[in-house]
């Protein structure tokens, strides 16, 4: 775009800010009239037209004591500026149905340990709602909500400092978990003090840090094998490698089917904060609206 072209631009903006005001003084001939279905002064109705002259170089209205009364120059700019009214209206009510429909993509990230919960709630979501285009991606990453490549976002712990609205949806518990086979020939296990002599799993980022823990003061566990996914974690377990510290809503299920056993039941530590993050923005349109309240009520519910 040339600086001709962008001038011209905000001038036509200008412009149109101004052509309610001219519209309705044109078409009851007052600007008093006007002024009283625009709820503003009529000295303030006059002066967008008076810009709006300026800004044309022409006169539109010709104002006498007692009426106001279109110049030839008026009456053809009235049509446009009609036309122009009712296609700014259109497009109003267009966009309002656009915002209030459930339809179009929902782009929602999360901790790959949460994967199967958030896409159990997102595929009911996205059967109620055919039009809907709901995407997950899975992802121990803190990825910027910003920079347009996600509108929702579920977080495990600590939240970043930002702009963004952030409602709590759940908070877990730490469970200590081992397979059956794995606790028919490993050492006794009933108090967290006797980890210390088991194969103890940990979690780790991609960047190598590792996830410590949560145990009384004093405990020393061995090293055991390290992995970078929750759901590998969890599947390391069932296979009977060792012992592992993982939330208790990953593994609700395994522990019902009697694939995990919970070893420390008493030792249940309070772990961290489940968020959903989003703009405000995201959560006036209806379809980022129904996602963000399907996660709330039932993100391990």
């Amino acid at each position: 775009m040339n600086n001709s072209t962008r001038w011209n631009t905000i001038d036509s903006i200008w412009l149109m800010m101004n052509l309610a005001p001219f519209v309705l003084t044109a078409e009851l001939s007052s600007f008093s009239a006007a002024a009283r279905q625009l709820g503003v002064s009529p000295a303030a109705v006059s002066k967008a037209v008076a810009r709006m002259e300026s800004d044309l170089g022409v006169r539109l209205l010709e104002r006498t004591s007692r009426q106001v009364l279109l110049t030839d120059e008026g009456r053809i700019w009235l049509e446009h500026a009609r036309a122009a009214l009712t296609a700014l209206e259109t497009g109003r009510q267009q966009l309002a149905a656009a915002v209030d429909r459930i339809a179009g993509p929902v782009r929602v990230s999360g901790s790959p340990v949460l994967g199967p919960e958030i896409a159990r709630i997102l595929g009911r979501v996205a059967a109620a709602h055919p039009e809907l285009d709901v995407q997950c991606r899975f992802t121990d990453a803190l990825e910027s909500l910003t920079a347009g490549s996600t509108d929702i976002a579920v977080r495990v712990g600590a939240l970043p400092d930002s702009g963004l609205l952030a409602r709590r949806v759940h908070r877990v518990r730490w469970v200590v978990v081992a397979s059956p086979d794995y606790l028919r020939t490993a050492p006794e296990l009933t108090t967290p003090h006797d980890l210390s002599r088991h194969a103890c799993l940990h979690y780790c980022s991609t960047d190598g840090a590792i996830t410590q823990w949560e145990l009384p003061d004093g405990i020393q566990l061995r090293p055991g094998l390290k992995v970078s996914d929750g759901n590998a974690l969890i599947a390391a377990a069932t296979a009977g490698v060792g012992v592992a510290q993982v939330f208790e809503c990953t593994v609700a299920d395994a522990l019902r089917r009697g694939a995990l056993v919970d070893v420390l039941p008493e030792h249940r530590p309070q772990g961290p904060p489940i968020h959903l993050l989003y703009s405000a923005t995201k959560r006036r349109a209806a379809r980022f609206r129904v996602v963000i309240d399907a996660l709330s009520q039932s993100l391990f519910d």
